[in-house]
């Protein structure tokens, strides 16, 4: 009988551990319209995103100061900037909480 009640306790914590895997949905996208609008950094500026390309709008300039084009792979966003010069960037992406980080500013979509 206690043989049976540890092969029960086994099976138990192996299907928890089962669902818990399996039913967990970290909410990881790769789908780039998804970040279709504009994001704002406080007083900073904001990003206008569309279909795969995006514009970085300067409060402090008064104008777009950065144009390029994006890729999004498991909530890391790949910023390919081509204007005004070529170089790239990383941003992470979270989905949930509508905010995106790249060197430690946050942007929120608005």
């Amino acid at each position: 009988m206690r043989n049976k009640k540890i092969w029960l306790g086994i099976l138990i914590m192996v299907l928890v551990f089962g669902m818990t895997v399996i039913g967990c949905d970290d909410g990881s996208t790769d789908d780039v319209s998804d970040l279709n609008g504009t994001w704002v950094c406080n007083d900073y500026g904001e990003t206008t995103i569309k279909n795969g390309s995006y514009e970085f709008f300067h409060y402090g300039s008064g104008g777009v100061v950065e144009k390029g084009t994006y890729t999004v792979s498991d909530n890391i966003i790949t910023f390919t900037q081509t204007y005004p010069t070529n170089t790239t960037y990383t941003a992470i992406y979270y989905p949930k909480e509508k905010k995106y980080v790249t060197g430690g500013t946050t942007y929120i979509r608005k």
